[in-house]
């Protein structure tokens, strides 16, 4: 059969996936794909069997990281990492779409019974089990890197509200503030002095960046804002806002990813 390009096969409707104008779409034919060749089905079955083999020696360096924590924040900062995920509204298909936070609850409750028994619900979002000023000091004794902005807040003193600057950190949608109106979780940050800022709290999200920061995940390139010497401004704010990674696929066990924990 001879390959018409300009042969239509089909139609996309208006409104369908691919398609958001109000007018059906063509589908023009495309040129067939020649069979495999044996070289090729070996080439893309030894890829395939590299890849698994990558995945579980992941699998098992994160596993062995875990255990091997000794610390029970660091081996809840861990775990987190391995086996909860936030996605932003903005990474999801579809209308009216609101971020995810997920997990896999039985390694949860295994590796964390004191955090999550396995009798009750998980809340990794609005409503984490961890206290939150002990992971704020724990993270500015193990952070690795250096602030990367300055933080501009205020500040309850004796004598009212007081405007303050102060080097820190800031976790994209890493507190325990949802929004309804924007469907996803609000910021927050940590100072260099162990404040917490701009809403309350940690959820999982923030302690997955936490562990970036401390080292505990595959190295990556990372851009970060660097330190200047005047507030963090908006401006400042929208760059992170794009450079932040939100590799809700880098935890070798993404796949296992079953359960909404909001």
């Amino acid at each position: 059969m001879i390959y018409d390009p300009n042969q239509i096969v089909g139609w996309v409707p208006p409104g369908a996936p691919g398609n958001p104008t109000a007018a059906a779409i063509p589908i023009y034919a495309r040129p067939a794909t020649p069979p495999e060749t044996p070289e090729a089905r070996a080439a893309r079955e030894a890829r395939g069997e590299e890849a698994r083999q990558k995945r579980e020696e992941a699998c098992q360096q994160c596993l062995s990281g875990i255990k091997a924590a000794t610390d029970p924040i660091e081996r809840l900062v861990r775990t987190i990492w391995a086996f909860a995920c936030y996605t932003p509204a903005d990474r999801l298909p579809g209308p009216g779409k609101i971020a995810k936070m997920s997990c896999v609850p039985h390694m949860l409750s295994e590796l964390l019974p004191e955090f999550f028994p396995p009798s009750r619900p998980i809340s990794l979002g609005t409503n984490p089990p961890w206290d939150h000023g002990e992971i704020a000091q724990w993270f500015l004794k193990r952070v690795e890197e250096e602030p990367p902005m300055h933080l501009r807040f205020d500040s309850k003193g004796f004598f009212g509200y007081k405007e303050r600057r102060s080097p820190g950190w800031s976790f994209i949608n890493g507190s325990t503030c949802w929004s309804d109106v924007r469907g996803e979780f609000l910021d927050v940050a940590v100072t260099v002095d162990g404040n917490i800022i701009f809403n309350d709290g940690f959820n999982a999200h923030a302690l997955r960046e936490m562990a970036r920061f401390c080292g505990f995940t595959p190295k990556k390139e990372r851009r970060i804002v660097p330190p200047t010497g005047g507030a963090f401004d908006a401006n400042a704010i929208n760059r992170l806002r794009a450079e932040m990674e939100y590799a809700s696929n880098d935890s070798p066990f993404c796949s296992s990813y079953d359960q909404d924990a909001k």
